[in-house]
């Protein structure tokens, strides 16, 4: 005789699912709020940046008594309108993707499509099924025992569903032979 193992593992709770999914959703709110507020602070601080630029000396006039601070701005040309326009944009419409995909991806999960989707123990069950039918079916149709092929098909696809849908058999457990 030989006995299998006890299936120990536990059956995820569908609260606990929900749970998670939740808090997995809120992170990511939080997180594209954070992206907005870096996003918005690197806006204020170019602004600033320009406002300072606006307020010193025109280039190639160095005040008398700064000569080594100005040095470096020279060095590095300032950004044109059509950069900053087009810098902006692409910043504008990489928050749009990082949103649009925020709300899009929840619905590109697969746990909807898995749950719909038929388990190897339903479709063992379909199989059975389908084969009895048939069995029978050929029972009615004047032989008095049924077709012998279909009875062991019948009874392959019964042992073959008991064989792999068991739940707590543990296949390595029996012996061979």
């Amino acid at each position: 005789r030989c006995e299998a193992a006890e299936n120990t593992a536990a059956a995820p709770s569908s609260f606990f699912d929900g749970v998670a999914l939740r808090a997995s959703r809120t992170v990511r709110i939080i997180r594209l709020i954070r992206i907005l507020k870096l996003y918005k602070a690197a806006l204020e601080r170019n602004q600033q940046q320009e406002q300072r630029k606006h307020s010193r000396v025109l280039p190639g006039f160095l005040p008398p008594e700064d000569p080594d601070e100005a040095a470096p701005d020279n060095l590095n040309d300032p950004e044109s309108r059509v950069g900053k326009k087009l810098s902006d944009l692409t910043t504008r419409k990489l928050i749009m993707l990082v949103l649009a995909m925020l709300f899009a991806l929840p619905y590109f999960e697969a746990s909807e499509q898995y749950d719909a989707a038929a388990s190897s123990a339903e479709y063992g069950v379909d199989v059975v099924n389908y084969r009895w039918v048939s069995y029978w079916q050929s029972r009615s149709a004047g032989l008095p025992h049924g077709d012998p092929l279909l009875r062991a098909a019948f009874d392959q696809a019964l042992l073959l569903m008991v064989y792999y849908a068991n739940p707590s058999g543990d296949l390595d457990a029996c012996p061979a032979g």
